[in-house]
C-alpha cells in the first residue's frame, strides 16, 4: 500500500518542535534516520523524542516499529485514517520559519499488546497474597512511589514493583481487586476486606497506603485531608493499571473514610471502566455520594455504596481492647455525637463491621435497653455463651450476591436493607414487618392536684427507621386523674422489628367550673416507667424472645434528678414539649424509672423517643 502522505498546514504545525510519543512498546522510526525515536529514549525524556526540533523545510515519514509482542495499532493526532504504519509530513520552510518556537501536538504511535494464548493462573486470595502499595506523599518508607513527582514517573514505579512482587504469577495481573482503608493510621491493612471477595482464582489483590499520618483523624479538616490524600493516591494507581497493565479489570473498594475517596473517583469519566464499591461511609461523606440511609444502591452505573446507617453490631468496637463505649450513650445500636465534623444523625455504634464474619455472643448479647454498667448484671443483658452472631451484610451469601449482580443488573428493588439482622424475603430483601408481641408495662403516676388534672402517657411504636420507610406498629395508652403507684398493664401490640419508640406524657384539664389544674402547692407532676417488657416468636427462627424496652435501669451512672440533655450517657432523645424526661438513682420511691416531670397544668406535654431493635 502506498505510504499515507499529509501536507500539513498552518492548522495542523507550528513551526520548531513537533514531539513524538509511544504508547505501549515499540519505535518511532524515520526514513532519513536522523530523527529516531526509540522506546528507552522515550521512557527517558530525550530532547530528540520530547523536543523533535524542525528547522528549515519539514520532510520525514515516520515508522512505528512495534517491540516483541506487541503490534502497531494506530497514528494518534496525525494519519489518523491511514491503515499503515507509516506517516508523512511535508511543510514548507516559510511556514517553519513563520512559527519558530512553537510547539504543536504530538504525532503518538500506540502499541498494543499480540493476542497470545492466556496463560493459566490459579492464584486465590489469601491474606498473605494481598500487596500493599505505598502511594503516600510523606512516606519515610525507601523508593516508595508517592513521593515521586511527575505521573509517569509514578505510574512507572507503581508498575515496577507490582510485577516484581508478583513475578512468579504475571499472568494473573489481567484482573486486580483493590482495597482502600478507613484510615490514615491503617497503613495499607485490608484485613477489613477479606470477608468482602473471594477466593477467586485470577484475581491480583493491592491494598492502597495513601497517607503516613500517625496522628487520629478527629476533627472535619483532618478528615476532609484524610479523604484528599486517598482519592489522589487511588487516582495514580488506577492509571498505572490502566496505561501499564493495558486497561486490566478493576474494582475498588473503599471503607469509610476511604470509601468517601472511592465514591469521588467513581465520578471521573477516565475511571468508567473501574467497578467501585463504597461501603460503611461516614456521615460526613456528601449525600450525592451516599445514596438512601441504611440501603444497598447503584448510584451510577459502576458505583454500588452500602450506606452510613448499617445493621450490624451492638457495642462499639473502638479502642484498646475492643470494648470501648462513646461517651455518647446511644443503645441498642445507635450513638449521636456532636461536633467535629460527625454526624448529628442517630447511627449505629459501630458502622465499620458490616464486611463479614462472625462471633459468638460472650462479651454482649442483644439488649434492647440499658446502660454500660446494665448490660452486664440484669437478666435480659447478662453476658451469654455459645450463640452464634452473623450481624452483618457481607456475612449473608445472598446479600453479597445481590451487590455484586447490581453492576450488571442496574438500579436494585425497593428495600435492600443493609445488615442480616431479622428475617428476610428473597434476594436479601428487607420484609419491612412488624411481629405481634404481648407486653407488660409497670408505670406509676403522681399528680400535684388530683381531680382537676388528667395525666396521659402514650407509647408508640413508630416503623420509620431513618430512610427505610418502616411499617409502623401500635401504640399503649393510660391515664389517671389520680395518683397511682406500681400499677401494671398488660396486652397485645404490633412492633416492628426496628422502630423508634415514642413516648409522650400530656395534661389535661378537667377541672369543673370553681377549680382549676395547677400546681399544688407548688409541686409539679410525674409519670414514671418502671419497665416494659415484649415476648413474641422471633419471626424467623420461631423461638420465644423476650425483650426489656424500658428498664434495666436506663442512666443508672448518673444522681439523682439529672434531666435529658443533648450530649447525656442515654439513648432517649427530646422530641418536644416543655415537660422534662429525667433519670438516674434517686433517693427514694421509685428507685429504677425513667420519669417525665412538669407543671401541672392543662394543655402542655413532654415527648421523646429512642430507637430500638427487636430482632438480630
Amino acid at each position: 500500500m502506498r505510504p499515507y502522505i499529509l501536507l500539513l498546514t498552518l492548522a495542523f504545525l507550528g513551526a520548531c518542535s513537533h514531539p513524538l510519543e509511544i504508547v505501549g512498546e515499540g519505535d518511532i522510526l524515520s526514513a532519513s534516520g536522523e530523527r529516531d525515536c526509540l522506546l528507552e529514549e522515550y521512557q527517558a525524556g530525550a530532547d530528540n523524542c520530547k523536543k523533535n526540533y524542525v528547522s528549515e523545510q519539514y520532510q520525514e515519514t515516520y515508522y512505528a516499529q512495534p517491540r516483541p509482542g506487541w503490534r502497531f495499532d494506530h497514528w494518534k493526532n496525525y494519519c489518523k485514517n491511514s491503515d499503515v504504519n507509516e506517516c508523512s509530513f511535508k511543510t514548507p520552510a516559510d511556514i517553519v520559519a513563520e512559527h519558530h518556537g512553537k510547539t504543536m501536538a504530538p504525532l503518538r504511535a500506540v502499541f498494543v499488546e499480540e493476542e497470545a494464548p492466556v496463560a493459566n493462573c490459579d492464584r486465590s486470595f489469601t491474606k498473605d497474597d494481598v500487596y500493599i502499595i505505598d502511594l503516600s506523599p510523606d512516606s519515610e518508607t525507601r523508593g516508595a512511589c508517592g513521593t515521586l513527582s511527575g505521573s509517569e514517573n509514578i505510574a512507572r514505579c507503581v508498575e515496577n514493583k507490582i510485577r516484581t512482587q508478583f513475578s512468579d504469577s504475571q499472568a494473573c495481573l489481567n484482573a486486580f481487586e483493590v482495597f482502600v482503608p478507613g484510615t490514615n493510621q491503617e497503613h495499607g491493612d485490608y484485613k477489613q476486606f477479606t470477608q468482602i471477595v473471594s477466593a477467586t482464582p485470577g484475581k491480583t489483590y493491592l491494598s492502597l497506603h495513601y497517607a503516613y499520618e500517625s496522628t487520629a483523624l478527629d476533627d472535619a479538616l483532618e478528615y476532609d485531608k484524610g479523604v484528599e490524600d486517598a482519592a489522589r493516591a487511588l487516582d495514580h494507581l488506577l492509571d498505572a493499571l490502566r496505561v501499564k497493565f493495558n486497561a486490566p479489570a478493576v474494582r475498588v473498594y473503599g471503607h469509610s473514610k476511604g470509601s468517601h475517596a472511592v465514591a469521588q473517583l467513581a465520578q471521573r469519566s477516565v475511571h468508567g471502566d473501574v467497578q467501585f464499591y463504597a461501603f460503611a461511609q461516614p456521615g460526613r461523606t456528601p449525600s450525592s455520594y451516599r445514596g438512601r440511609p441504611g440501603y444497598i444502591e447503584k448510584l451510577a452505573d459502576n458505583l454500588v455504596v452500602l450506606t452510613w446507617q448499617n445493621d450490624e453490631v451492638k457495642y462499639y468496637t473502638g479502642g484498646d481492647d475492643g470494648k470501648r463505649f462513646p461517651e455518647i450513650w446511644g443503645f441498642p445500636g445507635y450513638v449521636n455525637e456532636e461536633g467535629g465534623g460527625r454526624t448529628v444523625l442517630p447511627m449505629r455504634l459501630d458502622h465499620h463491621n458490616n464486611y463479614g464474619g462472625n462471633y459468638e455472643k460472650r462479651d454482649f448479647p442483644y439488649c434492647a435497653t440499658g446502660n454500660k454498667v446494665a448490660m452486664g448484671s440484669t437478666s435480659e443483658c447478662r453476658l451469654q455463651d455459645g450463640v452464634r452472631y452473623v450481624p452483618y451484610f457481607w456475612g449473608d451469601a445472598e446479600c453479597a450476591s445481590t451487590a455484586y449482580t447490581m453492576m450488571e443488573d442496574g438500579r436494585p428493588g425497593d428495600r435492600h436493607y443493609i445488615g442480616n439482622s431479622g428475617p428476610r424475603a428473597a434476594n436479601c430483601k428487607d420484609t419491612v414487618s412488624t411481629v405481634s408481641a404481648s407486653y407488660t408495662l409497670k408505670y406509676s403516676i403522681n399528680i400535684a392536684d388530683q381531680d382537676d388534672c388528667k395525666y396521659h402517657m402514650k407509647l408508640s411504636f413508630l416503623g420509620n427507621d431513618i430512610g427505610t420507610n418502616r411499617s409502623d406498629g401500635g401504640s399503649i395508652s393510660l391515664s389517671s386523674t389520680r395518683d397511682t403507684y406500681n400499677r401494671t398493664k398488660t396486652g397485645t401490640v404490633r412492633v416492628p422489628y426496628h422502630m423508634v419508640l415514642n413516648w409522650k406524657a400530656s395534661m389535661e384539664d378537667v377541672s369543673g367550673r370553681f377549680s382549676k389544674c395547677v400546681n399544688h402547692l407548688g409541686a409539679k407532676s410525674e409519670g414514671y416507667i418502671h419497665d416494659l417488657e415484649v415476648r413474641f416468636r422471633h419471626p424467623e427462627t420461631g423461638r420465644s424472645v423476650k425483650r426489656t424496652l424500658i428498664g434495666n435501669s436506663e442512666g443508672i451512672e448518673y444522681l439523682w434528678p439529672l434531666k435529658l440533655a443533648g450530649k447525656n450517657n442515654v439513648a432517649w432523645r427530646k422530641r418536644g414539649g416543655s415537660w422534662d424526661l429525667h433519670f438516674g438513682i434517686p433517693p427514694s420511691y421509685p428507685a429504677d424509672a425513667l420519669m417525665i416531670k412538669g407543671d401541672t397544668k392543662g394543655g402542655i406535654s413532654g415527648e421523646f423517643y429512642k430507637w430500638v431493635h427487636l430482632v438480630d
